[in-house]
């Protein structure tokens, strides 16, 4: 897997799209949703608590994050609190959740317990979590497929003078004509972004 390091002041913007549409990202064995988000991402309890309104699991809303468990291949949606009669039906610990449609949420490896070492989620954010916790999941690492990085690449070289820097891959300080011309040649290949300011 290619692995692009940005040294930008602000790359956020073009991912955006992205971030909602699904990044994938690798994170430390199954474990609950809370401590990934805790834990390995670094949000606070209390983040966790009044930030994140809804929570899907595999398209099923999550109303205890600490005892959902995470496993390889799962997809995870997280929004910040939705407004209205929906909002209220989908929000975690809503007391209308009885309203919700289908049952507990279960993890796509079948097996919760599962303890690989690394096992890679699929993480999409919506509304106010796009900004509050992109910019840690960027840092951290997201996985995107070649398609999805060459626009990514596109759209943070039209950012131009506006906190785009330089690009490190696998190591190497190369230009966004360069990046584009290895992302071409490799179109099966995943590629990994990291932010580090």
């Amino acid at each position: 897997m290619m692995e692009i390091c940005l040294k930008a002041e602000n790359p956020m913007p073009a991912f955006f799209p992205v971030l909602q549409q699904g990044v994938d990202v690798e994170v430390p064995g199954s474990q609950s949703l809370e401590s990934i988000i805790t834990n390995v991402w670094g949000f606070d309890k209390n983040f966790a608590a009044t930030k994140i309104g809804t929570v899907f699991l595999n398209g099923t809303p999550v109303d205890d994050m600490e005892s959902t468990r995470v496993g390889d291949g799962d997809v995870v949606a997280l929004s910040g609190p939705m407004p209205g009669l929906a909002g209220a039906i989908l929000r975690k610990g809503s007391p209308f959740a009885g309203l919700r449609r289908g049952g507990r949420p279960e993890t796509r490896s079948g097996d919760s317990g599962n303890r690989k070492d690394q096992i890679r989620i699929h993480v999409k954010l919506f509304n106010s979590l796009i900004g509050d916790m992109g910019p840690r999941l960027l840092q951290t690492g997201v996985i995107l497929d070649s398609e999805r990085a060459r626009g990514v690449v596109a759209s943070l070289s039209q950012q131009g003078g506006r906190g785009f820097g330089r690009m490190v891959v696998d190591g190497k300080t190369m230009s966004v004509d360069e990046v584009q011309r290895i992302l071409r040649e490799k179109p099966q290949e995943p590629t990994r972004f990291k932010w580090s300011t």
